[in-house]
């Protein structure tokens, strides 16, 4: 006869076999994550090291990690872009090829110590030989021009590799354009702008001034040395070519005739793109007069027209216009500003109680003509208060 299982002693015994082996699982597996931590963490310690080690050895060498420089100067101040490397220093110059450069442009170039620059360099940019023997290769540029503005960098060729030094960013103050000239017919006049020509690829060293009228007008255009003009403008409109390498693009006007105004745009070719410079509006007028008021007194604004005209202002560093007054038969109608400093006075508009404000110009216009008659080009200014001639009863 077979002896009686004991069911409750065998299950509690399985039981307790089965606990052991888990909480010896449990162990294996704990121990198993503590070393996967310590090795991750030798090996992010062991990477770290090693990348800050490469990083201190790039700075050291090439100077690439020192911060950008910025430079921030007007058109014609001088300036001095920084290039240092101690470690070049004591080497022959004749084993040197330094560069610096302006995007794709060449600045300028040390090379076996001979130094040349870029066409928009030359007679303006120094880069001094002495310097290489101490390690400084810092370029000065004198009479900065707006074009000069960007990142400039620094480098070195060695062993037909380029490795750069460092970088200056040069910000140049922008010009100001005027957003409108006036001119008397037949009196030369001369529209500003200013821009940087590329001198490569293949739409290059191109220069167009044109008139936003209802044909889109080329006035002229400069293009790798040949000029075109408008045989509108034939012998009377010309671009100054000396000035192009200088970013100076205007547009010299002879003669101007009443049909030469609009709005006249300067555009040119940088990055392989045309862009527009500026945009000004031309005003010819057959008279144009000049005044210097006090602040508080009266101007006559001559009218030299018996047609109904409009009277416009446009006031000092302005960008538009201003209705001023109307003129037709003898009556007079004033914008609410002007209503009670105006009078009409024969063939002049009288302006009362003049502001500082009311200096800029005045300007005449047909109302059915669109001819502009008159132009008054008026300064007002303020007269400081005389020094008191009385004693000073705190003096001793």
């Amino acid at each position: 006869m077979l002896p009686p299982i004991h069911v409750k002693s065998a299950t509690a015994s399985f039981q307790t076999a089965a606990d052991a082996a888990l909480a010896s699982s449990k162990r294996t597996r704990r121990k198993a994550q503590r070393l996967d931590s310590q090795l991750t963490d030798t090996l992010c310690w062991t990477l770290g090291i090693t990348m800050l080690m490469q990083l201190a050895y790039v700075s050291s060498v090439l100077g690439v990690l020192s911060a950008s420089v910025v430079k921030d100067v007007k058109v014609g101040d001088s300036v001095t872009l920084p290039c240092k490397d101690h470690e070049l220093k004591d080497r022959p110059v004749e084993q040197l090829d330094v560069q610096w450069r302006l995007g794709e442009q060449l600045v300028s170039r040390l090379y076996r110590g001979q130094i040349n620059y870029g066409i928009n360099y030359r007679n303006r940019t120094e880069l001094p030989a002495e310097g290489s023997s101490r390690g400084d290769f810092s370029l000065i540029i004198t009479h900065t021009q707006h074009g000069d503005s960007g990142v400039y960098q620094c480098a070195i060729r060695r062993k037909n590799q380029e490795e750069p030094l460092g970088e200056v960013e040069l910000r140049v103050e922008a010009p100001h354009y005027p957003s409108a000239v006036f001119v008397k017919v037949g009196e030369d006049v001369v529209l500003p702008c200013f821009g940087r020509v590329d001198w490569w690829g293949p739409d290059a060293e191109l220069v167009r001034w044109n008139r936003e009228d209802s044909d889109q007008t080329e006035v002229l255009q400069w293009e790798k040395g040949s000029f075109y003009v408008n045989p509108q403008f034939a012998d009377r409109a010309s671009l100054r070519e000396e000035g192009i390498v200088q970013d100076y693009l205007p547009l010299v006007l002879k003669n101007p005739r009443q049909e030469d105004k609009g709005l006249y745009v300067c555009l040119f070719v940088k990055d392989q793109k045309i862009k527009q410079a500026a945009k000004i509006n031309l005003t010819v007028t057959d008279h144009m007069t000049q005044v210097r008021a006090e602040f508080g007194t009266s101007v006559l604004l001559p009218l030299h027209s018996t047609s109904a005209v409009s009277v416009w202002f446009l006031p000092d560093g302005g960008n538009d216009t201003v209705r001023v007054c109307e003129v037709e038969e003898g009556q007079l109608k004033c914008e609410a500003e002007y209503t009670h400093r105006t009078v009409l006075n024969n063939d002049f508009l009288e302006l009362k109680n003049l502001l500082l404000l009311d200096s800029g110009t005045f300007s005449v216009m047909e109302r059915d003509s669109q001819r502009t008659v008159s132009v008054l080009i008026l300064q007002v200014f303020r007269t400081p208060p005389l020094p008191s001639s009385g004693t000073d009863s705190t003096s001793p």
